[in-house]
């Protein structure tokens, strides 16, 4: 599979292009960068492998982090707490599954083990090749996995998240396109209803369809760090989707220093097609500021700032344009560390509207079977 944000953005792990990707990378190009680049910089010793974060909280001014490592080797297992100055969480936003609340499913679920998975399980086309297949969503995921399956899938349904088969509201112009081309091989149907007791599945159209061998859900992600113990920064949901996903945090600045206490920063929590920039210059402004070279704004000005830009999902989606992003990042590198430079630097004025017309020129190729998916 390959990563649907334009790598040339952030490193050159495509610059061969072996498969035609350009200017996206490829999952193993990206993980193989990041093998390198902290090998190149010396950066393993501060890494603790085997080693999962299982509580964080805050207790009389120091953070305590509580650790489950694993010695594979020696075949143990060590649990353990730290205190620390300040805590980074940068474990991003797609690592807990949402999965919406259907008539059904539960049971369904129980009966066919096999067939339901969620979208984070995809890997390849290997056990989808000649079946029928249903997508549930119409999303970035649901269109990213249903561009390998219209070609190698007997056939494949997408169940839009609406009473119809309108397609739903779009970030961007070209996801729409590809929804609204009924050229493209798949089926089209609206939100399910209920997924019923003889296994069929129920469309609020009131259409039936049975025999399913495989069901994607790619119902997206809840922005949620079981671990992290901190009520003044709960996730919640979106106004227009009160029972959807968790997927918002109101009380930060600049997409990452919560408010009110600055000794607590994430990133990677906002959807938006500039990753690598927009986590390097959230982690060059964290590093500003956590050293002691830059200071904050007033809590009062943060707050402002949050009210202003993480109010809902509208708002959320800022990051797409890319002057809401340039503007962001320009007042990101206001607190970084002397002599660093700006991410801006590198961004040419109209290279995300090119990436996004590489994307569905991809997903056409892919889905004639043009292009296969990388293992």
């Amino acid at each position: 599979m390959i990563f649907s944000t334009n790598a040339d953005l952030g490193f050159e792990a495509s610059k061969n292009d072996p498969k035609g990707f350009k200017p996206f990378a490829s999952h193993r190009e990206i993980l193989d960068y990041i093998q390198k680049y902290a090998k190149a910089n010396d950066l393993e010793k501060y890494i603790r492998f085997n080693t999962s974060v299982q509580k964080v909280v805050k207790k009389a001014g120091k953070w305590q982090v509580t650790v489950d490592q694993i010695d594979r080797e020696k075949g143990e297992e060590r649990w353990y707490t730290e205190e620390f100055d300040a805590v980074f969480v940068a474990s991003g936003r797609g690592s807990i599954p949402y999965v919406p609340e259907v008539e059904g499913l539960k049971g369904f679920a129980s009966r066919n083990p096999d067939v339901i998975l969620h979208a984070k399980a995809f890997r390849n086309t290997d056990d989808f090749k000649g079946k029928k297949v249903l997508v549930v969503g119409s999303g970035i995921s649901a269109l990213d996995i249903s561009q390998y399956l219209i070609a190698a899938a007997d056939r494949t349904i997408m169940s839009f998240d609406s009473a119809d088969t309108v397609v739903p509201h779009q970030v961007y112009q070209w996801t729409h396109d590809i929804l609204s081309d009924n050229s493209i091989p798949f089926d089209r149907y609206p939100k399910i209803k209920r997924y019923l007791d003889d296994d069929g599945v129920e469309f609020v159209d009131g259409k039936i369809e049975r025999g399913f061998d495989k069901i994607i859900l790619a119902t997206g992600y809840h922005l949620y760090q079981p671990f992290l113990d901190f009520p003044g920064n709960k996730p919640v949901t979106t106004n227009t989707r009160p029972n959807g996903p968790l997927k918002r945090l109101q009380n930060l600045y600049l997409y990452s220093f919560t408010v009110g206490d600055p000794t607590l920063a994430y990133t990677s929590i906002s959807n938006n097609p500039y990753f690598f920039p927009l986590g390097e210059s959230i982690a060059t402004m964290v590093s500003g500021v956590w050293s002691g070279h830059s200071k904050l704004p007033a809590v009062e000005v943060q707050q402002e700032w949050a009210d202003k830009n993480l109010p809902d999902r509208k708002e959320q989606e800022a990051l797409f344009k890319e002057d809401h992003f340039l503007q962001v990042v320009g007042e990101m590198f206001k607190l970084a560390p002397e002599g660093r430079t700006s991410v801006t630097d590198r961004i040419k004025k109209g290279e995300n509207e090119e990436t996004k017309e590489v994307m569905k020129e991809l997903f056409y190729k892919f889905s004639k079977g043009e292009l296969r998916e990388e293992a």
